[in-house]
């Protein structure tokens, strides 16, 4: 339905002040990526996660974390990779 070409988790450090996404190959689980890329010792925490598609519009949930996507995370992702919304010729609500 979504032509869904990558995972992501989105992480949030509050000493940062901004989350950013991880993103990945759908072969792999959330829980797997998870384990090996967020360092709670350093006060990282993964704040939702799904699935992205080639027009970087992130939707869905993971089952392995049990969170779901938010709505800001497609913008989040498409200033993550330089871009926005009329780049992309969408209209987000």
């Amino acid at each position: 339905m979504y032509g869904d070409d990558a995972k992501y988790i989105m992480i949030r450090n509050d000493g940062k002040g901004y989350d950013e996404p991880i993103v990945f190959p759908v072969t792999m689980d959330h829980s797997f990526v998870a384990r090996r890329m967020v360092r709670e010792d350093l006060g990282d925490k993964i704040v939702s996660a799904g699935k992205v598609n080639s027009r970087l519009c992130c939707h869905g949930e993971s089952v392995s974390l049990k969170i779901k996507s938010r709505k800001e995370d497609t913008s989040i992702m498409l200033r993550a990779f330089g871009t926005d919304e009329e780049d992309m010729g969408m209209r987000m609500n």
